[in-house]
């Protein structure tokens, strides 16, 4: 009996201990106490432009707060898309997935409704489809839910956090009574002003003006009674519309495509300037007291947008630097920064991210492990997979349409807008592209497993 008592007190105390350990997991995970990795907060952008950040382009002066937020971060220069359309070549940050990071000791978190992903232990971990990377209507939902995220970054956890959240807002219809207010589009000249007001009040009547109607409402109804079709929406979409060479070559010759132009680029850039707000509120969180010591923060997109450049609006259709470049920057805490040349696509950025959550990489050595990622070639191709392109060293790019079999060849350091073509006066550079597209078109198929996606090309 003497011994009944301490024993029974020796049981109650280890399951008391069990029971505060639920608690205090952070404290009593030894190996997790001890994890400097750092936490990783990517915020991706749909259809944003480089040059529509002032940090890329100083004569754009209506991304204020990123552009303060973008002082001591890495920015890239040369990040281009596998691919024009939000499947984030996307089929590249897949290398990120749940069994990367189950072995990295992350678990799952997913809150689709509001658009935030969170990988952070010691959640329970969970199946869950593909789709973790995609929210299409984050941006409806962002300020109510910016208290949940808030809450989820600084709450403490055993181990870092890894959390993406890619964000629609800057993808068609440019037109978004939602999120602006009356007072917002009387900041649009108003010749831009008169002309919205004369689309989106009656937008079956303008058939040469069509392209531009559907990327500002990116309304199927209107397209199924223009068209006369029956409830398939697939059978026209409005990237069909709006990258109808033939349509666009008529529109082009209207006398008020000019004004029309310029609506849609005034409308895109109010966009931007109204977002600017938004995305600062996530990527000024770093800089809370508890956070602002290990948490890297990667601003990032999907694809760019094209505003008749080379005949087309939106994406997809075709691989000219518009539509393929998208914006780059990471940011380390107390880092300096600095620009950093290189061309780099998905797959590479995919690569630089497992490296930060494995904890390989880190301010210290990142310019370095970039360098050692290096690639002279680096593929696309848009979403019919009818257009392809190589791009060397950042300066040549290489562009085989498999439909008409016209071949392109340019110098984007003499020629950045892809206006000069050379193919024939540089025919040893071209056939090089040429032999190096031969050889590497199982990199090609790599590119096309998602078919079904690939076929609604939004």
């Amino acid at each position: 009996m003497k011994f009944l008592f301490p024993s029974l007190s020796l049981v109650v105390a280890v399951a008391a201990l069990i029971a505060l350990s639920r608690f205090l997991y952070p404290i009593w995970d030894v190996g997790a106490y001890f994890d400097r990795r750092p936490n990783i907060l990517v915020v991706s952008v749909c259809s944003l432009r480089p040059d529509r950040i002032g940090a890329y382009n100083p004569k754009f002066k209506r991304s204020p707060l990123i552009d303060e937020w973008s002082q001591g971060a890495y920015i890239f220069t040369n990040a281009v898309a596998e691919e024009p359309w939000q499947n984030f070549t996307f089929e590249a940050t897949e290398t990120i997935h749940r069994e990367f990071l189950a072995r990295h000791k992350y678990s799952h978190f997913r809150n689709r409704p509001s658009g935030f992903h969170f990988f952070v232990p010691p959640t329970q971990s969970a199946g869950a489809d593909e789709e973790w990377f995609w929210s299409e209507d984050a941006i409806l939902h962002y300020k109510e839910s910016f208290a949940e995220l808030q809450k989820a970054l600084l709450g403490r956890r055993a181990r870092p956090f890894y959390l993406f959240s890619h964000l629609k807002y800057m993808h068609y219809p440019y037109y978004d009574p939602v999120n602006m207010t009356e007072n917002d589009f009387a900041r649009l000249s108003p010749k831009s002003r008169e002309l919205l007001d004369r689309y989106r009040s009656d937008p079956l009547k303008f058939d040469l003006q069509l392209p531009a109607v559907t990327i500002l409402l990116n309304n199927f109804d209107l397209l199924k009674k223009k068209f006369n079709l029956g409830d398939d929406r697939h059978v026209l979409s409005t990237s069909g519309v709006i990258s109808d060479p033939k349509r666009n070559a008529k529109w082009r010759q209207t006398p008020g495509f000019a004004d029309d132009l310029k609506m849609v680029e005034e409308l895109y850039d109010l966009k931007m300037e109204k977002f600017d707000g938004l995305a600062a509120e996530v990527l000024n969180l770093y800089g809370n007291e508890k956070l602002k010591d290990n948490t890297v923060i990667i601003f990032t997109g999907d694809h760019g947008e094209a505003f008749m450049e080379h005949g087309v609006l939106g994406h997809s259709v075709n691989v000219y630097e518009e539509m393929l470049r998208y914006p780059l920057m990471v940011k380390f805490p107390g880092s300096k920064g600095g620009v950093i040349d290189q061309q780099v696509n998905h797959q590479i950025m995919s690569k630089i991210t497992e490296g930060l959550i494995a904890g390989e990489i880190n301010a210290r050595n990142f310019e370095q492990k970039v360098k050692e990622l290096n690639r002279d070639f680096l593929i696309a191709r848009n979403c019919q997979d009818d257009i392809r392109t190589v791009r060397y060293r950042s300066e040549w790019k290489y562009i085989k349409n498999l439909v008409t079999g016209k071949n392109e060849l340019y110098n984007l350091k003499s020629d950045p807008g892809e206006t000069v073509n050379l193919v024939a006066s540089e025919p040893d550079m071209a056939w090089k592209l040429e032999e190096y597209m031969i050889d590497h078109q199982t990199d090609f198929k790599r590119l096309t497993k998602r078919e079904q996606l690939s076929r609604v090309c939004l």
